[in-house]
């Protein structure tokens, strides 16, 4: 199966029905599956709120892992958001005879993937591999429903 990376990845979306996903989820579980980004923007505001705008060494930097936290959230809601082709967050409505917006997600995939492996680096250069690596279970899980989907799973 030759072809670009981006046509196999629009034959793997076809297959897995990415669009039928987004069509037949009712409003209420748009709202809930976007509702899972709140935790990052809780982050946000706990860190502010409870350590205020200390900024002592940059690993301990309360406003750089505030905002950090808080793009990552703002970035996944987005990316969520157009993924179920919510109108809350993305360009507006969509039109029955518009194409599943595949190009478009696949940029904002990369945008949200690359915001948490980011902050999930920072975190590993200041806390030390074999700490990060005890943290790892979450990204692996990550990795093996990715892989899980890429063959059909």
């Amino acid at each position: 199966n030759g072809g670009s990376p981006l046509a196999v990845l629009r034959t793997r979306q076809k297959r897995l029905g990415a669009e039928a996903l987004a069509e037949g989820l009712t409003w209420l579980e748009k709202a809930v599956f976007l509702a899972t980004n709140l935790p990052y923007l809780a982050t946000s505001l706990v860190l502010m709120s409870r350590f205020g705008p200390k900024c002592l060494a940059l690993c301990g930097c309360v406003p750089l892992h505030s905002a950090w936290a808080a793009i990552i959230a703002v970035v996944s809601t987005i990316f969520h958001a157009a993924q179920v082709r919510c109108t809350c967050c993305g360009r507006g409505g969509h039109h029955d005879n518009e194409p599943y917006p595949f190009d478009r997600l696949v940029k904002l995939l990369l945008c949200d993937v690359s915001c948490a492996a980011s902050y999930a680096v920072f975190l590993s250069a200041c806390s030390g591999l074999w700490a990060s690596l005890r943290m790892a279970w979450p990204l692996l899980l990550l990795i093996a429903s990715v892989l899980l989907r890429a063959n059909g799973s």
